[in-house]
């Protein structure tokens, strides 16, 4: 897999492959409980974040979200497989990018579905966290 893969950019973000250099930017939200609250994962320790960023890397499942205006990378989409054609969306960002406008609810899934348009593939479900409330579709 070609680690440097973009497959969206706009004008504000690049959504990407993750690479090796994610490291310290993952553990930035993965250790933190209130970003990670409602995922299905507990806050991550360091050792914790280099394998599951392994696994970020070999999977086409997570997508990393870099703001272009900082070049960081400040948070992740998880399109799941699932049965019947269909994906599950979530997402997670440092929350010292909330309220920032990057990937509200239905902003996101809409211009996810977008993005999944001439495909046979649905969204079935939506989970998220952003400014301390879960939403959920």
């Amino acid at each position: 897999m070609n680690e440097k893969k973009i497959i969206i950019e706009t004008e504000r973000l690049i959504l990407r492959r993750f690479r090796g250099e994610d490291l310290q930017d993952l553990y930035e939200y993965l250790s933190d409980e209130t970003a990670v609250r409602v995922e299905p994962y507990r806050p991550m320790n360091m050792d914790e974040v280099k394998n599951e960023l392994d696994m970020r890397i070999a999977t086409d499942e997570m997508i990393a979200v870099e703001l272009k205006s900082v070049h960081k990378f400040i948070g992740n989409v998880y399109l799941g497989k699932r049965d019947c054609d269909a994906l599950e969306l979530g997402y997670v960002f440092n929350r010292y990018f909330w309220g920032a406008g990057v990937c509200t609810g239905k902003l996101c899934r809409a211009d996810l579905q977008g993005f999944l348009a001439g495909s046979a593939q649905n969204l079935c479900g939506v989970r998220s966290v952003q400014h301390g409330v879960v939403e959920t579709a």
